[in-house]
């Protein structure tokens, strides 16, 4: 076995499982060696769930003499060369994980390392605590960390879907999670579209549909309770100008005539007019003409137009006037 004398608590010691062992220049070989072979576990790390941004403790312990050159904390990245070592005995690495603290009576081998808050992407994954000296040298478990919540679509502006138009709706975890369940939800309500992630629900969207909130919410057994996005989702239904005006208008003679054209738009109405035969008479929701004769019974017409996306949608209604 070689010996090599060291400082610093934080030199990488990784290499004594292959059969190098770091002393301080201030510890007997003797007791140096005894206690690098007096070690033995009492309390091995456990594979663990926690939350994204809750705190999550790992624990090992040893019975036997301890001294601050170990034991050691360390995350097995891949690949492995990209090892995250965060602690050596007592000692926090904080450069490499500032969130990390130890707890634990040391003197009797405890050596608990805390993380708060866990993050899903960096803290998820392998974790070792290594002491030189106990057999085995390591011992390790599996952190996994959940989204606190799943990931929707986002209701930013860019939810504008025409009036029949078939979409997909996507909800999605932000990193691979143990499995769970994924339920879309319409008002608040769950629907029968279920599944692991990503959940895809091509959903079709009329009018009748258009006020529906649509969330996701994920559930797992480690969770307390459900989580469902930030916001709920709405679709802004677009659809061409509907007109309702009455199909037959009887008047008296000499009498006013008074038309409401009525638009149902998404987007709304850019301009309205009234026709009779090839002439516009009018550009205002209500037609109105004043002492009315006979000659001017016979057909009218409302148009609608709106800015549909980049064409132009246009509508019309129709009615009869009859003077008498």
């Amino acid at each position: 076995m070689e010996i090599i004398n060291c400082e610093s608590p934080f030199l990488d010691t990784k290499n004594s499982v292959a059969g190098v062992i770091y002393r301080k220049p201030n510890m007997p070989v003797n007791e140096f060696l005894d206690s690098a072979s007096a070690l033995s576990w009492t309390e091995d790390p456990i594979n663990t769930v926690a939350v994204h941004n809750t705190a999550v403790t790992l624990r090992c312990a040893f019975d036997g003499s301890q001294h601050n050159s170990y034991p050691q904390w360390q995350q097995i990245r891949d690949p492995p060369l990209s090892t995250r070592i965060v602690s050596r005995g007592a000692n926090i690495n904080t450069e490499e994980c500032s969130t990390c603290s130890l707890s634990g009576d040391h003197g009797n081998g405890e050596f608990y390392l805390t993380i708060n808050p866990v993050n899903v992407n960096t803290d998820e994954g392998l974790w070792e605590c290594a002491a030189f000296g106990a057999t085995p040298s390591t011992k390790s478990a599996t952190l996994t960390v959940l989204d606190q919540d799943p990931v929707c679509p986002n209701n930013n502006g860019n939810n504008k879907v025409i009036n029949g138009t078939t979409v997909t709706l996507t909800c999605n975890l932000n990193k691979a999670a143990p499995p769970g369940e994924l339920v879309w939800m319409i008002n608040g309500v769950d629907t029968n579209v279920k599944g692991n992630r990503p959940l895809q629900w091509n959903k079709l969207v009329t009018r009748s549909n258009a006020n529906n909130r649509y969330n996701c919410r994920y559930s797992h057994g480690t969770l307390t309770q459900s989580r469902t996005c930030d916001n709920d989702f709405v679709f802004d239904v677009q659809y061409a100008p509907e007109v309702t005006i009455p199909s037959l208008k009887h008047v008296t003679e000499g009498e006013t005539l008074s038309i409401d054209c009525t638009v149902d738009s998404n987007p709304p109405t850019s301009s309205i007019t009234w026709w009779k035969g090839n002439t516009e008479i009018s550009s205002s929701y209500q037609l109105r003409i004043s002492n009315i004769d006979k000659d001017e019974s016979g057909r009218y017409v409302c148009k609608a137009k709106n800015q549909l996306f980049t064409g132009t949608q246009t509508e019309t209604g129709t009615t009869t006037v009859e003077v008498q």
